[in-house]
C-alpha cells in the first residue's frame, strides 16, 4: 500500500488521476466520471477511485488522534 500525505491527493484530484484502494497505485482515471471504480494498470483490480471522490469522502469524515 502507498502512503499519501493530503497534498499528493490534492495533485491527483487537481490532475484528474485516481487511486487503487487495493494496491494505492496512483494513476489516471480513464473512465467516465459518472463510473464509480475503474480498472488498475498496476495490479489488474476494478478498484481505482478518483482522487477528487476519495477528497470529497474524506471531508465527512472527523479523524480523531
Amino acid at each position: 500500500m502507498h502512503l499519501l500525505t493530503e497534498r499528493e491527493l490534492e495533485d491527483a484530484a487537481l490532475a484528474e488521476e485516481g487511486l487503487c484502494l487495493e494496491c494505492g497505485t496512483r494513476q489516471e482515471f480513464q473512465e467516465r466520471k459518472s463510473m464509480r471504480f475503474g480498472l488498475c494498470e498496476e495490479c489488474g483490480m476494478q478498484r481505482v477511485l478518483r482522487a477528487e471522490d476519495l477528497l470529497d469522502g474524506l471531508k465527512l469524515v472527523e479523524v480523531v488522534e
